[in-house]
């Protein structure tokens, strides 16, 4: 079985003030499916901060949002991970600058808003309750 990879584009990342679940999202039309004719995707790799949402206080997400202003102003460098650059020679940095003419935008897969969220799915499909 297979799952669309869903992205958002790093403009709509960069207008969030707070992170949402995959459901919201997609409703609203902010997460879609990757097109890799349109642009390059950045899998972005972070730490959940709780057990149930992976930023609440939106601290880890706005340093997201600021390597993806840098990434924008091609002002940020990529390094290479430790193993590689031991063991090849062309193993180094690469510069936002030369990933930008890869495409035309950057999209980003963040689990929390690229994925499902079964919890955040079943809060968003449950009737109102009348006693609220």
């Amino acid at each position: 079985m297979t799952f669309p990879m869903y992205v958002a584009k790093t403009a709509d990342v960069l207008e969030m003030t707070e992170v949402l679940p995959h459901e919201r999202l997609l409703a609203d039309g902010v997460v879609h499916h990757l097109d890799p004719w349109f642009g390059v995707a950045v899998f972005n790799s972070h730490q959940w901060t709780s057990g149930n949402h992976p930023d609440p206080t939106f601290q880890q997400f706005k340093v997201l949002q600021n390597v993806c202003r840098r990434a924008r102003g091609k002002t940020i460098r990529v390094d290479t991970d430790m193993f590689n650059a031991t063991q090849f020679a062309s193993a180094g940095s690469v510069k936002a600058a030369d990933l930008w003419g890869l495409g035309g935008e950057y999209y980003i897969w963040y689990d929390f808003f690229s994925v499902p969220q079964l919890q955040a799915g079943a809060k968003l499909n449950q009737p109102a309750d009348p006693d609220s």
